[in-house]
């Protein structure tokens, strides 16, 4: 007996709908020879950016880089991150979820689709509003001379709610913890500190975004 794929839950965002629209327009695309860009958003914080092309779309840039001569007059191709029959959401969406139920995306795919969304108890910085401002500004002040992060342009990405730790992207892509001016943790990747620490503090009964 065939064991039961299990399909972790996901939310799927579409170039050419990003607003999940009933009835997208859709008149100037040609599904089976086009690419659109997609996300593939997680429970756990895992958030995938994924260059799609159809099929036949990689035969078209072929041609369309043989009569340009860019890469060499189409002798070679930098690919997307997947190839699809078409592009239609019922064709992405199992895709993506067969892949999922096979593994994580960015081994199966490319590394680079790996990114990640701050929900609870984090709260991102695009959703801090005046609060992040404030506390960019006394990061400021404490990251000074002597500071371990000196030097190493801490970006401010996101805040824990109940602890006040401030997640920060440094200079070399590596994530800081800092707390009361002190640094917790750095973490030499997201794909670290999601798995060391991000995906163990997101409830696993969060509602996807």
């Amino acid at each position: 007996m065939n064991e039961e794929k299990k399909i972790p839950a996901f939310k799927l965002w579409l170039e050419y709908n990003p607003y999940d629209e009933p009835a997208p327009d859709l008149s100037d695309w040609d599904m089976e020879n086009e690419f659109c860009n997609i996300g593939v958003d997680l429970l756990d914080g895992r958030y995938y950016g994924i260059n799609v092309w159809t099929y036949k779309y990689f035969e078209t840039v072929i041609e369309q880089d043989r009569v340009s001569t860019e890469n060499l007059s189409g002798a070679y191709v930098d690919p997307p991150d997947l190839f699809v029959k078409d592009l239609t959401k019922d064709c992405i969406e199992a895709a993506i979820g067969d892949l999922l139920s096979k593994g994580d995306l960015e081994w199966l795919l490319n590394p680079s689709v790996f990114s990640i969304r701050f929900k609870p108890p984090w709260t991102d910085v695009n959703d801090l509003e005046d609060r992040g401002d404030a506390i960019e500004k006394e990061l400021g002040l404490q990251v000074t001379a002597g500071h371990v992060l000196y030097g190493r342009n801490p970006l401010l990405l996101a805040v824990r709610n109940d602890t006040e730790e401030l997640a920060l992207q440094l200079n070399d892509k590596s994530i800081a913890l800092l707390k009361q001016g002190e640094v917790v943790e750095i973490f030499r990747s997201k794909e670290d500190f999601w798995k060391l620490r991000l995906k163990n503090d997101i409830s696993s009964g969060e509602k996807i975004l």
